[in-house]
């Protein structure tokens, strides 16, 4: 069983208001991706530990002495894992990990691959349980098994996105296709803005008006993936708002 650990840190950390890639930062003395690195290097089940880059993130991680594939063009997470896989399929299992994301320690990555390997299936993700998340995708369970699981870039939508995909979903029984199509909203508080994509029924805007809502309608501005389990069959949805938005569940020809 060859293993190959890959590391995805080419993303541009816009909102992270820094010159630097997030990654790059430090904690208690120690940069983010070195965190995942050591626990990598712990496992002397992993043959190779390769970094997904850009050009200009590359330039800080030199010196951590593993290979860095660059990935070009930047077309996401997906994206990443799709370039590098099509040009390295030397390898019977692939661990993927984020730069910027040390939660995980050795023990539970050994645990982890254990598991992954011995179950066979296609695809094991690695979760937690937190007390107060947000900016999160999530899992959905059902009866102790997977339901769906959704994410989504956009930054502070990504909590009001992640919520309407999931309401459309339990609470109106909606298909993947019409749970993503559904026109979002998106609220934070401050600034106290209704942002309402692309278009609002005038009926409705003016009833919201009368509310003293403020109201704004924006450009789609998340992307939702999601993967669904419906009788014993995985399906996958890409949100239409992006070309390059991939999901996929079982492919039969």
């Amino acid at each position: 069983m060859k293993i190959c650990a890959i590391i995805l840190s080419a993303g541009k950390s816009k909102r992270f208001n820094s010159e630097k890639p997030k990654f790059i930062h430090s904690i208690s003395g120690k940069q983010l991706i070195d965190f995942n690195l050591e626990a990598l290097e712990k496992n002397k089940n992993i043959n190779q530990i390769n970094i997904i880059s850009s050009k200009v993130n590359s330039k800080f991680i030199q010196n951590k002495n593993k290979s860095i594939f660059i990935q070009n063009p930047i077309n996401g997470t997906g994206g990443a894992i799709k370039q590098y896989f099509n040009s390295n399929k030397n390898f019977d299992y692939y661990l993927i990990l984020l730069a910027d994301t040390p939660i995980f320690d050795y023990k539970i990555i050994n645990n982890f691959l254990s598991k992954g390997i011995k179950s066979k299936i296609d695809i094991s993700v690695i979760s937690q349980k937190v007390k107060d998340p947000s900016g999160y995708g999530r899992v959905i369970m059902k009866n102790n098994n997977l339901y769906f699981t959704t994410g989504s870039p956009g930054g502070s939508r990504i909590i009001t996105a992640v919520l309407q995909s999931i309401i459309n979903i339990v609470d109106y029984g909606m298909n993947l296709e019409d749970a993503n199509a559904a026109i979002r909203i998106h609220h934070q508080w401050q600034p106290d803005l209704l942002q309402i994509e692309s278009f609002i029924d005038p009926e409705l805007k003016n009833q919201l008006l009368r509310l003293k809502y403020n109201i704004k309608i924006i450009n789609p501005a998340t992307c939702l993936q999601t993967i669904m389990y419906k009788d014993n069959m995985y399906y996958g949805y890409g949100d239409f708002r992006r070309p390059d938005a991939f999901a996929s569940g079982e492919i039969h020809d």
